[in-house]
């Protein structure tokens, strides 16, 4: 909550005008025309101008979709917030704090005439989202120390071209988060903000249903992207190493990059996806692809290849395209593999003997 209500709270100093101001004035004014009454203070009115004063600083980023998702999260805090203001050990005196609220007020709009990068209300959104993304390479760097530590004979150290791959993997899904969130305002796509249960199994099925829409992308896509030209202009980066690691993950040329991005679009625009829900999909699609990447070196004896790959792609399935660069194609699940015959039938024959071991 902090760490959004914070970069709202700057895009609006910076992109605030007159109208943000003299919103701010208005809602102080309805706060501060509220008597403090000891004991029986109205917390519930005093609770919403509040919380309206608070909007009110916010609003002038003219971010819909981030304010729609702070909002969602002001939701989800408020049902704890009585209960903690009940048992708060501060007296409400002390709570009711009209001088805090005025100097906020006069602060802000004095300092947004300080700055002047109003031509760039897009910047900061791509800087968190591309900070968010890249965040993954913590994963990666910890895999390393893990492999450096290992018995593992392989080399543990990304090499160069890795390194800058991974960044410019980054900054182009950067981009197509973005144009997602420039989508969602303007009108183009639909993203539900309600609290309810029924809202949450939709939101579970849109996420199973964006997870077979983006391997069904992606098999296809990878496929293609083994055909001459293809392979040469924007794949073969990724195939340097016949033993895939973490850093191969998001080996990307740009080219390959925007492929897969222009795939995340796609599936924005086919499943009305609430924020988090496409959070998870970004994180399941990090997470499954650092694992396919593992060299199977690093993983311990007891790690279910056989289960993993009956239906579900592992480290084992994909370690076998890096092998052998015409075969298994998926990205989640085999069944494409099998259904149009690009699975390695020894691989499927061992793990088939190994289920039923």
């Amino acid at each position: 909550l902090k760490v959004v209500s914070s970069v709202l709270l700057e895009k609006s100093i910076q992109q605030g005008n007159e109208g943000w101001e003299l919103e701010i004035l208005t809602e102080f004014h309805k706060l501060s025309r509220f008597k403090f009454q000891g004991d029986n203070f109205n917390w519930v009115e005093w609770e919403e101008r509040q919380e309206a004063f608070y909007s009110s600083l916010l609003s002038g980023c003219f971010s819909k979709n981030m304010l729609d998702f702070f909002n969602d999260i002001i939701r989800q805090v408020k049902r704890y917030r009585r209960v903690s203001l009940s048992h708060s050990p501060k007296p409400f005196a002390e709570l009711f704090n009209l001088e805090e609220h005025e100097k906020m007020m006069q602060e802000a709009p004095g300092f947004a005439s300080g700055f002047n990068i109003e031509a760039f209300p897009l910047l900061f959104d791509y800087l968190l989202v591309f900070a968010l993304i890249e965040s993954r390479s913590l994963v990666f760097a910890g895999i390393t120390l893990f492999r450096k530590n290992s018995s593992s004979s392989r080399k543990p150290v990304p090499t160069r071209d890795e390194y800058i791959l991974n960044l410019s993997t980054s900054a182009i899904f950067a981009l197509a988060i973005v144009a997602i969130l420039m989508l969602r305002d303007h009108g183009y796509l639909m993203v539900p903000l309600e609290d309810s249960v029924w809202s949450l199994y939709k939101q579970i099925g849109f996420f199973l249903g964006a997870l077979i829409l983006q391997d069904t992308l992606f098999y296809f896509a990878h496929r293609a992207l083994h055909s001459q030209p293809l392979y040469r202009l924007a794949h073969v980066a990724h195939h340097q190493v016949s033993e895939p690691s973490p850093w191969t993950a998001f080996a990307f040329s740009p080219v390959e990059s925007l492929i897969h991005a222009l795939c995340l679009i796609v599936i924005a625009v086919v499943f009305p996806l609430h924020p988090v829900t496409l959070i998870a999909l970004l994180v399941t699609m990090s997470v499954w692809a650092i694992l396919n990447h593992v060299s199977l070196e690093d993983l311990p004896r007891s790690f279910p290849h056989h289960w993993l790959g009956s239906w579900i792609i592992g480290p084992a399935h994909h370690c076998v395209h890096h092998r052998k660069q015409h075969l298994n194609y998926g990205l989640y699940f085999t069944y494409l593999d099998q259904l149009f015959r690009t699975d390695d039938v020894e691989y499927t024959l061992e793990m088939s003997r190994r289920e039923h071991a």
